[in-house]
């Protein structure tokens, strides 16, 4: 019988001689760095230090023991794990220690909600699957030089930078954009998306002016939208759309092309992440952005 979740529990048996034990985010991602970076760097992040400070103020990191011996660790609550870890030689142990965590969090979770599993590496993704897990989104993050490019507009647009006064009319076109696609965003959360954006990335920042609205001269209609945010240090392309109508004219590729002119003021790349299966990953992919890791979200409801 599993213990149910408590602060006061520092130790949770896993039987067979496996257990889980509360550990410090701050000693834990030195371990998850080591195992991460020296990996698959799978968000670009600039160095061992910034890898470690994500997790270091972490306050749900176990050590994965067995027979009294560390080897792994993860990050566990109620219905939610993410970034397992196994140190050679137990990197073989996946199938098991997969399994007996799975069996804890059935204990722990809310059984009205699934249990997810955030950043599943491809090769990891097989040992979810044994366990009962499903595949949810696959995403990865990709990367690319800042660069001056000659942008040539149509005057058939007005290109200006985003204001906090166009959030409803960037939402809106996001929530057009997004319908027929697959990233399944509703209405509100894209609302919430784009307030977020504002609340963190001021205007006249260098980020915010390398953010492009697109609006059509003649009629004043807002039909693209690229905003770019500061995600770790480095720019970030936080939303990009382009009204369905007016696909495939080369609107998102100048987008692009303004805000890695500007941002090379100050910063020497720029990130996004991309959906797999997404038709805007094989235009990343032209323009010259480094694909990183796939990684999958698991799902077990």
């Amino acid at each position: 019988m599993y213990e149910r979740l408590s602060g006061n529990i520092k130790k949770y048996n896993l039987f067979d001689g496996y257990t889980i034990e509360r550990v410090t985010g701050k000693e834990f991602s030195i371990y998850f760095a080591v195992y991460e970076i020296f990996d698959t760097n799978i968000w670009f992040r600039q160095s061992f230090d910034d890898y470690c400070s994500v997790i270091e103020d972490c306050d749900i990191c176990f050590w994965i023991k067995k027979d009294g011996n560390r080897i792994g660790g993860v990050l566990l609550e109620p219905n939610y794990m993410n970034c397992l870890i196994l140190e050679p030689p137990y990197s073989n142990e996946y199938d098991i220690i997969i399994g007996k965590l799975r069996n804890i969090l059935l204990c722990w979770s809310d059984k009205s909600k699934p249990i997810i599993v955030g950043c599943v590496k491809t090769n990891e993704v097989k040992y979810y699957q044994r366990a009962g897990f499903k595949m949810g989104e696959s995403r990865r993050c990709m990367i690319r030089p800042t660069e001056e490019f000659e942008i040539i507009w149509s005057d058939e647009y007005k290109i200006v930078s985003a204001r906090k006064e166009n959030k409803n009319e960037i939402s809106e076109l996001l929530a057009e954009a997004f319908a027929t696609g697959i990233e399944g965003k509703s209405k509100s959360e894209i609302e919430s998306q784009i307030q977020y954006y504002f609340d963190e990335n001021p205007e006249n920042s260098l980020v915010n002016k390398a953010s492009t609205l697109i609006y059509e001269t003649k009629t004043n209609q807002l039909i693209g939208a690229c905003l770019i945010s500061i995600w770790e240090k480095w720019p970030n392309v936080y939303d990009i759309a382009v009204k369905p109508s007016f696909q495939k004219k080369g609107l998102a590729i100048n987008m692009i092309k303004r805000a890695l002119t500007i941002l090379k003021e100050q910063y020497p790349v720029v990130r996004l992440f991309v959906t797999l299966g997404n038709n805007a990953e094989m235009l990343y992919h032209k323009m010259g952005f480094l694909s990183g890791v796939e990684t999958t979200e698991m799902i077990l409801s």
